[in-house]
């Protein structure tokens, strides 16, 4: 996950409330099975999104208050932000093609 940044209450202002450009998060857990398939997905959209698109994940485990400030309930789910604020969201686990449409609206 070098290209996806890792997001927690330390960073979560500056990475995602602050960032200059939209950001994808997904919310997962170490113990979720389709999170981690979810996982190299998301580093393919940082590579090919980068300097266009934050790629952030969330570990629920251990940043409980990112996930609760967005009333996450499900895993993965995956927002997408535009000046801090959810445009759009997906539960469950997406193919890279539906991601990609998603992330080019958000884009557009």
């Amino acid at each position: 996950m070098a290209n996806v940044v890792k997001i927690t209450k330390d960073n979560y202002t500056a990475e995602v409330k602050s960032a200059s450009i939209p950001v994808v998060l997904e919310f997962g857990g170490e113990w979720c099975q389709p999170c981690k398939k979810m996982l190299p997905i998301m580093e393919e959209l940082a590579l090919r999104y980068a300097g266009r698109m934050k790629v952030g994940y969330v570990d629920v485990g251990l940043s409980r208050d990112v996930a609760s400030e967005f009333k996450v309930m499900t895993l993965p789910t995956i927002l997408f932000l535009k000046a801090g604020t959810v445009v759009r969201q997906l539960v469950g686990a997406r193919s890279k093609d539906e991601l990609e449409a998603v992330v080019e609206e958000v884009l557009d």
